[in-house]
């Protein structure tokens, strides 16, 4: 049931309805490989490479990511319900139609990161270095960016309903005219009509 207790590193392998909840693991890469409808909840994972990773309807509710890069990885389809990514590299990471309300993201570097159809609600992105990624049609309503630029961020399609960020760091963020009311607040402005 639980075989991802290798030595090293796990490569060109399919795993389809495994239960892998709680599972600790460091120092561990893994290369080309694809998990379709596995349970990760409440598991932990210390300076783990996941590279050309594809996870198709998985769980990782309340898992933590320490450490851990990202490279040519998808989440399609998947849970990601309060899940801590702290120190993170993702690097051509696709997060499409996921479930990642409560997700904090904390002092990570990412490079052309793709968020499609995905709700982040009340999530957390702490120290992130965004470079160019895509972002469409995701809800980010009263997620937090906090030391978080957003300049060149694209948002124009997306669900930004009581955003929180300081408004240094939202100097060249790309937003339509509608959004443009819901961050005026955070100007601390008054309009007079």
């Amino acid at each position: 049931m639980n075989n991802l207790t290798f030595e090293d590193e796990i490569s060109y392998e399919n795993f389809k309805d495994e239960d892998y909840s709680n599972l600790n693991l460091k120092s561990k890469t893994i290369d080309k490989v694809t998990f379709e409808n596995c349970n990760f909840t409440s598991s932990k994972y210390d300076n783990t490479l996941f590279d050309n990773v594809t996870f198709t309807n998985c769980d990782f509710s309340n898992s933590y990511f320490t450490d851990c890069s990202f490279r040519d990885s998808s989440f399609i389809n998947c849970k990601l319900l309060g899940v801590n990514l702290m120190n993170n590299h993702l690097t051509k990471v696709n997060v499409n139609n996921c479930k990642c309300r409560y997700i904090n993201i904390v002092d990570a570097k990412t490079k052309e990161l793709s968020l499609i159809e995905s709700d982040f609600t009340e999530s957390t992105f702490y120290n992130v270095i965004f470079q160019k990624e895509k972002i469409d049609n995701i809800i980010l309503t009263k997620a937090e960016f906090i030391n978080t630029s957003l300049n060149k961020v694209n948002l124009s399609n997306s669900n930004i309903s009581g955003i929180k960020v300081n408004p240094e760091y939202i100097k060249g963020v790309k937003i339509n005219s509608l959004q443009a009311i819901e961050l005026i607040n955070l100007l601390e402005v008054e309009i007079v009509d």
